[in-house]
């Protein structure tokens, strides 16, 4: 149980810096609905992104663009909101990193060790652990 939680929080916090240009469609903004959202946990750890992770990589699995709601929710939750405060192209980062028709790009970032390739490859190995991270619900 250890290794998926460690999983998680090595994601979120690899985020940081990771991209400093601005994603498509949006950035890692919330379009504005900063104000209507509960206020980020100060204490736990939160996995209320896990439900929506799933559904945005079964999504793009689907070679369908994920709507904006999808995004917002995803970005949205406790986790991901802290992780967006320090990194303009989170969306952006998740899309290379879960987006098959963008695996050029994805072998691109990754070919030299960089902060980048690392977060890149974790976010996509991400994926192979589905089970084990949504036990972590349980």
């Amino acid at each position: 149980m250890t290794r998926p939680v460690l999983i998680c929080a090595a994601l979120l916090l690899s985020f940081t810096n990771a991209f400093s240009q601005p994603a498509r469609g949006g950035g890692a903004s919330i379009s504005g609905a900063q104000s209507s959202l509960p206020p980020l946990p100060s204490t736990g750890v939160d996995l209320s992104a896990i439900e929506h992770f799933w559904r945005l990589v079964d999504t793009l699995d689907k070679g369908v663009v994920p709507s904006e709601s999808q995004w917002q929710a995803l970005l949205g939750s406790g986790g991901y909101r802290l992780a967006s405060t320090n990194a303009a192209g989170l969306r952006r980062a998740l899309e290379v990193a879960l987006t098959p028709s963008l695996r050029g790009t994805f072998d691109s970032l990754t070919s030299r060790m960089t902060d980048q390739s690392i977060m890149l490859q974790h976010t996509a190995r991400a994926r192979t652990q589905r089970a084990a991270l949504n036990r972590l619900r349980e």
